[in-house]
C-alpha cells in the first residue's frame, strides 16, 4: 500500500516512516503540503496522512484539495492540539480517521489495515463486474 506522509516536521515523518516501512507499506514523506500535493497528482496513494497545523498550508486544506483531486481518498488526519472545530472540519471533509499527537501506532495500524480489506473488497467486487460484462459481451454457445 501506498502511503503520502505530509508533516512540516521531519521528526514526525521520521518516526511515521520508521513505523510504517518495515510493515511493507511504501512511503513518501513531505514536509511541504504543497509538495506533497504535488506528489499526489502525479502518483497513486492509497492513503495520505497529514498533520493538521503547518505553516505553510494547514492539514484540512490538504484534506480537501486531495478529495478535489479524488473523492474516495483516504485520509488520516494527525494533530497534536486536539479541539472540537478541527476534529468537526476534518469528518465534514471527509477525513477516514483523526489521530491525536503522539500518535498511537496499534491504532494506526489497524485503520491501515481496515483500508486495506476495503481496498481488497473493492478490487473483488471490479474484477466481478468486468467478469460478468465480458460473459454477458460473449457470444452464446449453440446460438
Amino acid at each position: 500500500m501506498n502511503i503520502l506522509l505530509v508533516d512540516d516536521e521531519a521528526g514526525v515523518l521520521e518516526s511515521l516512516h520508521s513505523a510504517l516501512e518495515p510493515a511493507g507499506y511504501d512511503c513518501n514523506m513531505f514536509t511541504m503540503p504543497e509538495k506533497a500535493l504535488e506528489a499526489y497528482r502525479k502518483r497513486k496513494y492509497d492513503v495520505v496522512i497529514t498533520d493538521v497545523m503547518m505553516r505553510e498550508m494547514n492539514g484540512i486544506e490538504v484534506l480537501k484539495r486531495i478529495r478535489t483531486l479524488n473523492p474516495e481518498a483516504r485520509v488520516i488526519i494527525l494533530t497534536a492540539y486536539v479541539d472540537a472545530e478541527t476534529a468537526i472540519a476534518a469528518v465534514n471533509c471527509g477525513a477516514y480517521a483523526f489521530f491525536d499527537k503522539p500518535v498511537e501506532f496499534n491504532r494506526l495500524m489497524s485503520i491501515l489495515e481496515k483500508i486495506q480489506c476495503e481496498s481488497k473488497e473493492k478490487e473483488n467486487e471490479r474484477d466481478e463486474h468486468r467478469r460478468l460484462a465480458a460473459e454477458i459481451r460473449a457470444p452464446k454457445k449453440g446460438a
